[in-house]
């Protein structure tokens, strides 16, 4: 990814690379509009805020799980704030963190009548290279005429 830096010529700019994302910008979730992100890291719990919120009950709620992503479409680094839902969604499908370096389409739902959370579609992408995959049907291609050959002759 290159990295733009403000008075620097642009030579002397493609002589760096990202060593560590110090801050990240929030990616948001809108309802209804599918995000695409590639998970860099594992979710964690973030820190506790001095004047955390407060549930219903009185009680000080728990920080946010949180997850540092990748914007497929725009290439930035993100952080993304991970509701229980789709916590529980990621942990049940892909035990052990293995939901890492994976990509996804994440659409979070309005909320159901009655409702106090929203349910997300969670769709596993895999990368297609055009030329991988050009290969690939070359090569099945051979393979079904070999094989239609083969029985022709017999």
């Amino acid at each position: 990814m290159a990295i733009k830096l403000a008075n620097v010529t642009p030579l002397a700019a493609s002589n760096f690379r990202i060593v560590k994302h110090v801050t990240r910008p929030l990616l948001k979730l809108d309802d209804g509009i599918a995000s695409y992100i590639k998970v860099d890291s594992a979710m964690k719990q973030a820190e506790a805020m001095k004047n955390a919120k407060k549930g219903a009950d009185g009680n000080v709620l728990p920080p946010p799980f949180i997850v540092n992503v990748t914007g497929v479409e725009d290439g930035v680094s993100y952080q993304m704030v991970v509701n229980e839902v789709l916590k529980q969604e990621w942990d049940k499908s892909y035990p052990n963190d293995t939901y890492v370096g994976k990509y996804f389409e994440i659409i979070k739902n309005s909320k159901a009548d009655g409702k106090r959370y929203n349910t997300f579609g969670i769709t596993e992408l895999e990368e297609v290279n055009s030329e991988v995959a050009e290969t690939t049907h070359a090569a099945e291609t051979t393979h079904a005429v070999e094989t239609v050959h083969k029985q022709g002759k017999r």
